[in-house]
């Protein structure tokens, strides 16, 4: 609360008078014998109004009120699912105990895991692995988290290996193939999976049997894409 006096002046004689305080900002202005306390950030025009021998008086002081600390923090994630690597803007806002807003530049947001954050204020969030992350504003002791599922970016590379790479004839060998986006997460892209060469082999899913002597290289391709990777070519023939 803020001390104020009210003073009379009559026939040049100073007097303390009751009076009544109001304010343009806040019509439930408290006033007690302690002081005026005001809940409404902003400028005030604080006016007393005295009755003296039945005439109403009134003057004016000027009142300037900030926020309290922040009791509330919001903060909005652009979006709440993304792509690796894809930024998402974030912005927050704050009010004190009494519904005034807060300015948010001191504001610190942080996130769970290897999540870069940066703004002030406002910024962007970003992660690179697939996973759930926890976002989080604080301000003054009040804090407010939202959770932002990263996924797969768009498949980039695949990577083909072979159970055996000297296979021999009649031999089913497994293939195991990896694909990956930009940052190393598993799309689960779809792939198909063939042999080249100069004999016979059968492919079912992801085993292959060589059924005949010769030269094989066996290719592993992204769907709808040129990406592709190859083991071989292989020498098979009997043991």
């Amino acid at each position: 609360s803020v001390l104020y006096t009210v003073t009379l002046t009559v026939d040049g004689d100073e007097t303390a008078a009751p009076a009544t305080l109001s304010s343009s900002l806040e019509p439930g202005l408290t006033v007690t014998d302690d002081g005026v306390t005001a809940t409404v950030a902003g400028d005030h025009t604080v006016t007393a109004n005295v009755v003296w021998e039945g005439t109403e008086l009134s003057a004016t002081a000027s009142l300037s009120v900030s926020a309290a600390d922040a009791a509330e923090v919001d903060l909005a994630l652009d979006t709440l699912v993304t792509t690796a690597n894809e930024p998402v803007g974030w912005t927050t806002s704050a009010v004190d105990p009494y519904g005034n807003e807060v300015g948010t530049a001191d504001v610190v947001v942080s996130s769970s895991a290897a999540v870069v954050v940066d703004g002030t204020g406002a910024g962007t969030v970003v992660a690179s692995a697939v996973g759930t992350y926890v976002v989080t504003a604080s301000l003054d002791g009040a804090s407010d988290g939202e959770e932002l599922v990263v996924t797969a970016g768009a498949a980039a590379s695949i990577a083909l290996s072979l159970s055996d790479e000297t296979p021999v004839l009649w031999q089913t060998v497994t293939a195991s193939v990896d694909v990956a986006d930009a940052f190393g997460n598993d799309p689960s892209a779809p792939y198909s999976l063939w042999v080249d060469g100069t004999g016979t082999a059968m492919v079912m899913g992801n085993a292959i049997t060589f059924q005949s002597d010769g030269e094989f290289t066996v290719w592993a391709e992204l769907d709808g894409t040129s990406i592709r990777d190859s083991v071989g070519p292989m020498v098979v023939d009997s043991i």
